[in-house]
């Protein structure tokens, strides 16, 4: 699958208890930014870039992130969701659902690899981030 924009999935939006990040910010992009969320940018400068290059996007650290790493951790301890878009079964159109860490390393991250699929955003909920201590 391929992106016609190189701005499509950079976003930081909000809403009461839910934090959704669009996936192709690399971790620069992300600490840089004055609307990203405090902490968020704390766990990506003392964790995340120090670990991948910090020019790698969000969206390709997951695709090829191992679950015996340090960053694998932290997604999980967030209970992060991992938005994949992907063509329909029957060709016509496209279908987007959110899954766990678990279930996207499971059945997806191969497909994203191989670009039967891509990732359009995480989903942090507030209450996690808030409580997770860097």
């Amino acid at each position: 699958m391929e992106m016609n924009n190189a701005n499509d999935f950079k976003y930081f939006l909000e809403d009461f208890s839910t934090i959704y990040i669009g996936a192709n910010y690399t971790y620069t992009e992300v600490m840089q930014s004055e609307v990203a969320p405090l902490k968020y940018k704390e766990v990506v400068a003392r964790v995340f870039a120090k670990e991948r290059d910090a020019n790698t996007t969000i969206a390709e650290h997951l695709a090829t992130m191992k679950d015996d790493e340090t960053s694998y951790m932290i997604y999980h301890q967030l209970k992060v969701k991992i938005k994949v878009t992907q063509l329909k079964k029957n060709g016509k159109g496209y279908e987007s659902n959110a899954y766990s860490l678990e279930d996207y390393q499971k059945q997806y991250q191969e497909k994203t690899v191989q670009g039967e699929c891509f990732i359009e955003e995480i989903i942090i909920k507030k209450l996690h981030l808030v409580s997770f201590a860097v």
